[in-house]
């Protein structure tokens, strides 16, 4: 390797569980353009091997747990590498977790790189032991937010001459690089793609719907079992009375997915989830040319510009939720506009290759 090269340990989630911050850490480990710019070694710090086990204890997960710091702790005294960028969690027992990590890269010299995909840290600040914590990680480190939005959660511990924001970045999924057109099809396609994460928004976007009694729409739900289960799910449909215009079609990855991109006509995720950051779900139907209808949780608003590329609502407010909805089903020329938009908007910001050139410039000064 050559000696220009920064050598970096990467201490980051990739899958499984399918995940933001895991799909994220994939790309930085399988990206050809940041191996031509640094050294780096790679320690998967998931110990969860599904979506309904993150948070959960038990035997398992603590041999998992010891295995990443012993791999850490062999790699940072072996590679010695100039930094260890992790993917911190921002509070409650995962940063305890991580910060040990941080802690043992600082003691051994190592410069410290934290990368959020979550937020929390102010919400547990005004704990002392936390407090103490925060303040010995932070220390003197690089800190990565995905979005300017976000820095309020950091503010206490993060001057700014330490702060860098990069965007998250997908690849460009949508082949035929055409604008989309209006569909003929009476019924206007929405998609929600989500795993069933009652603070996502699926049960406010059904309860939405079930006021749109006249519209004409088939709404499709993808996305794996977590705090609502498909039967609950289901349940729910029915109470609505909406069972005739809804189909869950529970994980759908690659291909399939993509394939339900291409044939919606509008998206629709209306989050109130604590640690919501940068949905990649909402560049994925950007990246398609969807318009999207979002709230104002994380970065949201960095993503869906109100009136522009969709629409930003009320976190919980069902009546304004079902207002959006009904306004983009019955204009259909207005979808097309704010869909082009999307389409545009996220070539310009939002790519992996965006990405890959951004993340390169903070790992390599």
């Amino acid at each position: 390797m050559s000696k220009d090269k920064p050598k970096i340990l990467f201490i980051l989630h990739y899958p499984p569980p399918v995940h933001g911050a895991a799909i994220v850490g994939q790309y930085i480990k399988e990206s050809e353009y940041l191996e031509g710019f640094i050294e780096g070694r790679y320690i998967n710090l998931s110990t969860s091997d599904s979506i309904e086990n993150i948070g959960k204890g038990g035997f398992k997960k603590l041999m998992s747990i010891l295995n990443v710091y012993w791999k850490s702790f062999y790699q940072l005294l072996t590679f010695r590498p100039k930094y260890c960028y992790i993917t911190l969690t921002a509070s409650g027992v995962g940063f305890y977790k991580d910060s040990l990590i941080a802690l043992m890269a600082k003691v051994l010299g190592v410069k410290t790189i934290y990368h959020f995909h979550n937020k929390g840290v102010k919400s547990c600040q005004h704990k002392g032991f936390d407090n103490l914590l925060y303040r010995l990680v932070f220390n003197k480190s690089k800190v990565i937010l995905l979005s300017e939005l976000l820095y309020d959660d950091v503010i206490k511990y993060v001057k700014k001459d330490q702060l860098h924001v990069c965007h998250n970045g997908i690849p460009d999924y949508n082949l035929s690089a055409s604008p989309k057109s209006i569909a003929d099809s009476p019924k206007v396609k929405i998609l929600f793609i989500s795993n069933l994460i009652r603070s996502k928004g699926i049960i406010d976007l059904l309860q939405a719907l079930s006021m749109l009694k006249e519209a004409s729409y088939e709404l499709t739900i993808v996305g794996a079992e977590a705090d609502i289960s498909s039967q609950e799910l289901t349940r729910n449909i029915e109470d609505f009375g909406i069972q005739d215009k809804v189909k869950y079609l529970g994980k759908r990855y690659g291909e399939e997915k993509f394939e339900l991109l291409s044939q919606a006509d509008l998206f629709v995720f209306p989050t109130y989830y604590h640690n919501e950051c940068f949905p990649l779900s909402i560049l994925e139907a950007m990246c398609f040319g969807l318009p999207v209808i979002s709230t104002f949780e994380g970065a949201v608003p960095d993503l869906v510009l109100d009136g522009k590329n969709g629409f930003i609502v009320s976190q919980r407010d069902i009546p304004q939720l079902a207002a959006a909805i009904k306004q983009l089903i019955s204009d259909k020329e207005l979808r097309q506009e704010m869909g082009n938009f999307s389409r545009n908007y996220f070539l310009e910001n939002f790519t992996l290759s965006v990405f890959e050139k951004n993340i390169k410039e903070i790992l390599t000064t």
